[in-house]
């Protein structure tokens, strides 16, 4: 996936998250349902050079390892 298209998909993402914050529905579980869908697309903008490696462990806490990897 392109750069461009990872960004199109977390804007999207954030005006979900938006959405459901103005309508007051946040707590409703489905942020928690989009965690690791937010966590994918923050993986395909981030670095991926051997010295990033732990600070994306760190940022995709809800992907598996085969989902990292």
């Amino acid at each position: 996936m392109r750069i461009v298209h990872a960004n199109c998909f977390r804007y999207n993402l954030s005006q979900l998250e938006q959405w459901l914050h103005d309508r007051r529905l946040h707590d409703g579980g489905a942020l928690e349902v989009m965690e690791p869908m937010i966590e994918a697309t923050q993986l395909l903008q981030a670095r991926k050079t051997d010295a990033d490696v732990t600070s994306i462990c760190d940022m995709c806490a809800q992907l598996s390892t085969s989902q990292v990897c």
